[in-house]
This record gives structure tokens, C-alpha cells and sequence, in this order.
């Protein structure tokens, strides 16, 4: 007896992923471009095939999450503005105070650790300018 063959239907979540993808596709490209690199050369860094980098663009492929990293790691890329397009295109670069560095340094501090030193920093200058407004 001959088996049914399965039909592929495309359901709204099919759909819907399909355009994140290509959405994502899209900021993938415009980041590749912003940064002057043709396909060929961003392959290069990702240690991928020509084509692969083709596919995500168009939204084909969807990024591993092995590439993410490394595109954060070599290109500081923002992988909130890729997924989502909030935010900035890179990260900021890390803001730890002066009296602090060399600290951090010395204690070989991970980078996790000292964003999120860079950060509390940030909101302890903010509060500060805060409250100053209050009273003055």
C-alpha cells in the first residue's frame, strides 16, 4: 500500500519566520556593507562558503549562533540591532573609569564583568546628576 505523502503547508508562523529572516537578512547585509567588506571577505572571517553568506543575506539561512559570536567578537556587531533592530549597529566600546583600570587589569577581569562594572558605573553618574537636579 502505496504511504501518503505529507503536504507542506506554510502556516502564519512559517510565514512570519520566513520574513524575520529575511528582515535579518537584510541588517546582516547592511552591516557586511557598512563595514566595506564584499561577501567574499566576510566569508573569510566567518570561515564560511561565498554562498552561505549569499543565503543569510536573502534569508535561506538564518545565522547560526557560533557566527553571532564571532561577529561580536571580531566586529563588536550588536546581535539585539540584528535580531530585533534595536539599538546600535555595534556595541560601545567599554567605559571603565580611569582610577579603575588599572584594577580591573590587574584582577584580569572578564569582559562580561567589567560591561556590566561599566554599566553600574554609568547609572551610579546618572543617579548622581539625578539628584543634584532634585536639590539644586
Amino acid at each position: 500500500m502505496p504511504q501518503k505523502q505529507k503536504r507542506k503547508c506554510n502556516t502564519d508562523d512559517d510565514k512570519q519566520n520566513e520574513n524575520q529572516q529575511k528582515i535579518i537578512g537584510r541588517r546582516f547585509r547592511l552591516f557586511r556593507e557598512s563595514m566595506n567588506m564584499t561577501q567574499h571577505e566576510m566569508t573569510s572571517h566567518l570561515s564560511i562558503n561565498d554562498s552561505a553568506i549569499s543565503n543569510i543575506e536573502t534569508g535561506k539561512y538564518s545565522l547560526r549562533f557560533e557566527l553571532l559570536l564571532i561577529l561580536h567578537a571580531k566586529f563588536k556587531l550588536n546581535s539585539n540591532w540584528l535580531l530585533t533592530g534595536e539599538g546600535g549597529m555595534t556595541t560601545t566600546p567599554l567605559e571603565i573609569p580611569e582610577n579603575c583600570r588599572e584594577l580591573v587589569h590587574f584582577m584580569n577581569v572578564p569582559e562580561v564583568e567589567q560591561r556590566i562594572f561599566s554599566d553600574v558605573t554609568d547609572l551610579k553618574q546618572i543617579f548622581k546628576e539625578e539628584i543634584a537636579a532634585w536639590h539644586g
